[in-house]
């Protein structure tokens, strides 16, 4: 006898809730119905015209970056990457340039401590 797999879907939130609904005469209207079937038009409760679903905005927008204006906090680590060149008009390439010079200063330094060097 063969083994049968038995697989459950669980969805975000409720299947049934309040769905979006767009009528051509008289405009949005929102009705409870399943999720499964929310795809199929619904008559208007004005007029019974069949009207389509519409998709509303999400109810919030994910936060990219926060920007902070007040004093500039000092390198927990003097090998932290330090943007402040960007703010003030340095190019990219010579940002890196400078953080590639500061590391190779910085490894110097440590093979000197140790004897390597």
């Amino acid at each position: 006898m063969a083994a049968v797999s038995t697989f459950k879907l669980n969805l975000r939130g409720s299947p049934v809730g309040p769905r979006a609904y767009a009528c051509p005469d008289h405009g949005d209207f929102e009705l409870d119905v399943d999720l499964a079937t929310s795809a199929e038009p619904r008559p208007c409760p004005d007029c019974g015209q069949p009207s389509d679903r519409t998709l509303a905005a999400p109810l919030y927008k994910p936060q990219r970056g926060t920007l902070v204006r007040g004093k500039v906090e000092p390198p927990r680590r003097p090998t932290d990457f330090n943007t402040e060149g960007l703010a003030d008009g340095k190019p990219l390439h010579e940002l890196l340039d400078d953080r590639a010079a500061m590391w190779r200063d910085h490894d110097r330094a440590r093979d000197k401590r140790k004897g390597l060097a």
